[in-house]
């Protein structure tokens, strides 16, 4: 929320909290790579709400949802996803869910089942970010890069070599990284203006 309140994951279970002071390690409960974190106010309980994802590519049994509350962690139920392929997460506390990596998956509410989107190209996807539930971009193997307006979602970018790993959005302005071979790249995406 600030820079006196910092979270960071990363393999081996890693999650750490900064305070403006020091880090402290969170016992996570796994050895698994954490891959995403994301949090959001919740008004209903007046606190925010923090969830993360671990993965380890490719290994039966080895994706996890979890959700840090007062330093301390728990694992979520997990019906209706693969049991590999999570990378990302991105939410609306109380009104959606959506976790992406070797799909895209949807729930209302936790503890409920999670549902595949299947609208999105059957490519991996690395990241996601969102504004609204009207305004969600996600970004992904072979030049994946698409956008959810709340009907349906755009593709930007025609198959080809190359990934992007990461994506963020913030008022009218979208940013992907990623590479081609041994090049990075950049992708800036600005909304144009309606009138």
């Amino acid at each position: 929320t600030s820079g006196n309140d910092l979270y960071v994951v990363g393999s081996s279970g890693l999650i750490a909290h900064y305070d403006g002071v020091q880090w402290q390690r969170i016992e996570s409960g796994t050895e698994l790579p954490i891959q995403d974190l994301w949090g959001a106010y919740n008004e209903e309980t007046g606190a925010y709400e923090i969830l993360a994802v671990a993965e380890d590519y490719g290994t039966p049994g080895g994706s996890k949802v979890f959700s840090i509350r007062n330093k301390s962690v728990n694992k979520l139920i997990t019906n209706g996803l693969m049991s590999y392929g999570l990378w990302g997460i991105w939410f609306v506390p109380n009104r959606q869910y959506i976790v992406v990596g070797d799909g895209l998956w949807e729930t209302r509410l936790l503890e409920r089942i999670w549902i595949r989107d299947r609208k999105l190209p059957n490519q991996w996807k690395t990241d996601i970010d969102g504004t609204a539930l009207n305004d969600i971009v996600v970004c992904g193997a072979f030049w994946l890069l698409a956008h959810w307006n709340g009907v349906n979602w755009h593709t930007y970018f025609p198959r080809t070599s190359g990934s992007f790993t990461a994506i963020q959005i913030k008022q009218n302005l979208v940013v992907a990284v990623g590479g081609i071979e041994r090049n990075a790249v950049v992708v800036l995406g600005r909304r144009s203006s309606s009138k």
